[in-house]
């Protein structure tokens, strides 16, 4: 794993990365003023701009909100418990789920179509599990 072009990490370089390779942000991790932002190849940014930076430029792409330090991508989750307020993503990330988030994860969750496998960052089937 490592730091793509590490002298030029902002939120505008992370937009035209996402726009030119068509890669997909799995889920970002806030610390202080910095982001982590790990994509679906297993690699990861360390962005400049803090995760509410992230979130209000790339709302479009199915990403929400979990925690004040995590922003998790709702097509790469894994697997969600509810008692112990954590989400498994692919990759083997697991993020904080907030006491007050529990209700609309619920809700969007619900509202989704729930694939049986899904192609995981090769040509490897996985097999989801759904807890929701």
């Amino acid at each position: 794993m490592s730091l793509l072009n590490s002298k030029n990490n902002g939120i505008k370089a992370l937009l035209q990365y996402l726009v030119t390779t068509g890669d997909k942000i799995i889920v970002c991790i806030a610390a202080c003023q910095y982001t982590y932002v790990w994509f679906a190849e297993e690699r990861f940014w360390h962005v400049s701009g803090n995760i509410k930076q992230i979130e209000s430029w790339l709302a479009d792409n199915n990403l929400f909100r979990a925690h004040k330090s995590y922003l998790v991508n709702l097509n790469y989750i894994i697997d969600i418990d509810y008692d112990k307020r954590s989400i498994t993503m692919e990759g083997g990330h697991i993020a904080k789920l907030g006491k007050h988030k529990v209700k609309s994860l619920k809700l969007l969750m619900a509202n989704r179509e729930k694939p049986e496998v899904l192609n995981f960052l090769s040509t490897k089937l996985v097999e989801r599990k759904y807890r929701w």
